[in-house]
């Protein structure tokens, strides 16, 4: 019994060692999962733990601008941007959705600005200081006075020129713009919006004249007065103004450096009273290689060398290097071994010593270890006919309608045998050739891409011919 009691501890605490002792690695899931989901004014976080680079969806629309006065004039709804990115292994995202502006008060006059909503991609979870701006949706601007004519315009997809929102007229009777990247919304009779904040909300602009408050937001809103404020984004509300100390302000403008789309918001769009913005951000796939840069160029001798770039690989097997005459038929002419896994840029190089005079189409078959492979895109070069004059030429090829014509080189008197291989290296035509231009028929042969060669005495001339 004894024994049998001291073996059981034995296994409980192996165990215990293996569970406690042992690294634990814990991945996030990225397969069209939600990682940040702000439904309402706020900040979130997501740091890319996949430990491979992954693409990622963003979503931020910016928060409405307050009702005018007595709620007769709408505010503007906030401006919806979505692009995708790669983020690197253990980046971080900030998500930030705005608020909404504060409607007029007491029988106040202009309704605050939205503030924007957006994302930043920092490299530590603490300094944004040298993030990129990924996305910034532009708050909808503040409702203006009571005729019903009055109301704010929405979020503009206009990028702006990168300043902050300046006083909404020159009457200084309206509220202040909204806050930008670079600057804060300059004051009027109302204070301006905050500057733009990588790292937590910006302030929104305090109204006056018993206008609505601006929302807290990236790039806060500006504050309302007797018009409406500008909304939060990008470049703040701008001028904000349509010529009246009376009219609504305009929406914040909205930016995303990448290729995004952009929907901007609408004139009398917010509610009452407006709603927040909103950023879902949604982890779409693990990136297995990046890859970029693919050329090719021809080099001495007419030979094509090809050159590509990977900026990360995740269990890469390597590349098959495929070719094609009419960038249909391709035919695998090499292999170069992909490092595997790694987060460095890397330099790859294949030469092409026997391509075809005429177009050549390249292209890569990349492979991971499981058998997975994707395609890249094609492309091609052209080869001079300047240097062919002693080699076996092939007229059409492609060839179109079973006839084509073979020139063979000068070799003398001595007639020549014509051999075609298939794909797969099998004979299937011979023919004997008595002069140095031959015509062929190839209607027997089916539709592939065919080796043919000619032998003269000691001397062996080979071409690749495509068959339509």
């Amino acid at each position: 019994m004894k024994k049998k009691n001291i073996l059981y501890l034995l296994q409980v605490f192996s165990l215990a060692w293996l569970t406690f002792c042992l690294p634990k690695t814990i991945h996030s899931q990225c397969n069209n999962t939600t990682v940040i989901n702000l439904t309402s004014s706020g900040t979130a976080s997501w740091q890319n733990t996949n430990g491979m680079v992954v693409t990622v969806e963003i979503t931020c629309v910016g928060a409405d601008g307050g009702t005018g006065r007595f709620g007769n004039t709408e505010g503007g709804s906030g401006a919806t941007m979505t692009a995708t990115y790669a983020i690197q292994p253990n980046e971080w995202l900030h998500a930030y959705a705005g608020a909404a502006g504060g409607n007029e008060v007491s029988g106040g006059f202009g309704g605050g600005g939205g503030g924007g909503s957006g994302v930043v991609n920092c490299g530590t979870a603490n300094d944004c200081s040298t993030g990129a701006i990924l996305v910034v949706a532009g708050g909808g601007g503040g409702g203006g006075n009571n005729d019903g004519t009055r109301d704010g315009l929405g979020g503009n997809i206009t990028q702006g020129d990168t300043q902050g929102g300046t006083k909404l007229n020159a009457n200084n009777n309206s509220g202040a713009g909204g806050g930008g990247l670079n600057s804060a919304g300059q004051n009027s009779n109302a204070t301006g919006g905050g500057q733009i904040d990588k790292t937590a909300l910006s302030s929104g602009g305090a109204g006056n004249c018993e206008g609505g408050s601006g929302g807290a937001g990236f790039g806060g809103g500006g504050g309302g007065c007797h018009g409406g404020g500008g909304g939060g984004g990008y470049s703040g509300g701008d001028t904000g103004t349509l010529g009246s100390f009376q009219d609504g302000g305009e929406g914040g403008y909205s930016f995303d450096n990448g290729t995004g789309t952009d929907t901007p918001g609408v004139k009398a769009g917010a509610s009452n009273p407006g709603t927040d913005g909103t950023v879902t951000v949604v982890c779409l796939a693990v990136l297995p290689v990046e890859l970029f840069d693919f050329q090719a160029l021809i080099i001495e001798n007419n030979q094509a060398k090809l050159k590509w770039h990977t900026a990360s690989e995740t269990n890469n097997s390597g590349f098959e290097i495929e070719h094609s005459l009419d960038s249909r038929t391709w035919t695998t002419i090499g292999f170069e071994k992909g490092k595997g896994t790694s987060y460095e840029l890397n330099e790859y190089q294949f030469t092409h010593t026997q391509p075809i005079p005429g177009t050549n189409y390249y292209r890569l078959k990349q492979i991971d270890f499981d058998g997975a492979f994707e395609y890249s895109e094609i492309v091609s070069v052209e080869v001079s006919n300047a240097d062919w004059q002693f080699a076996l030429r092939v007229s059409p090829n492609p060839v179109q309608n079973g006839e084509l014509t073979l020139y063979i080189p000068e070799t003398g008197s001595e007639s020549a045998t014509l051999q075609i291989f298939d794909s797969i290296g099998r004979l299937v035509k011979t023919e004997s050739l008595f002069s140095n231009e031959a015509n062929i028929n190839v209607n027997d042969l089916s539709p592939g891409v065919y080796m043919f060669s000619v032998h003269v005495g000691r001397q062996s001339f080979r071409q690749k011919v495509v068959v339509r």
